[in-house]
């Protein structure tokens, strides 16, 4: 299993565990097995990833993780890591459904011209 090293910011210490599970499972949702390790303090206003040994895609979706998770934070969109670790998922599965939706669509569309040229 490839790892990520992420640096978290003091004041979200407490809540450290959650961000490490949230980039993992992020990470699982598009298929890619991390594990993510706990690092000292970098900045003590975002959270980074300052060493991995992931493939370009895994690092990919590490970084979107912690993108999203680092924007929500400090532009106070959540009032709490879990509460923007649960936003942040919430919106991550409603882009993939509307990515569903446009490929079932496009599918049937398709289907269709060709059973209408046969």
């Amino acid at each position: 299993m490839n790892s990520a090293t992420i640096s978290i910011p003091r004041r979200w210490e407490a809540a450290a565990f959650r961000i490490k599970k949230f980039v993992e499972e992020y990470a699982a949702s598009y298929g890619f097995q991390i594990e993510a390790v706990l690092a000292s303090q970098f900045d003590a206003g975002q959270i980074y990833l300052i060493d991995d040994s992931l493939t370009e895609p895994e690092r990919l979706a590490c970084e979107n993780a912690i993108s999203a998770l680092s924007t929500r934070l400090n532009s106070n969109l959540s009032k709490d890591v879990w509460q923007a670790t649960k936003d942040v998922t919430s919106e991550q599965q409603q882009e993939l459904q509307e990515i569903t939706d446009l490929l079932n669509a496009s599918w049937r569309e398709a289907f269709n011209q060709d059973d209408a040229a046969s």
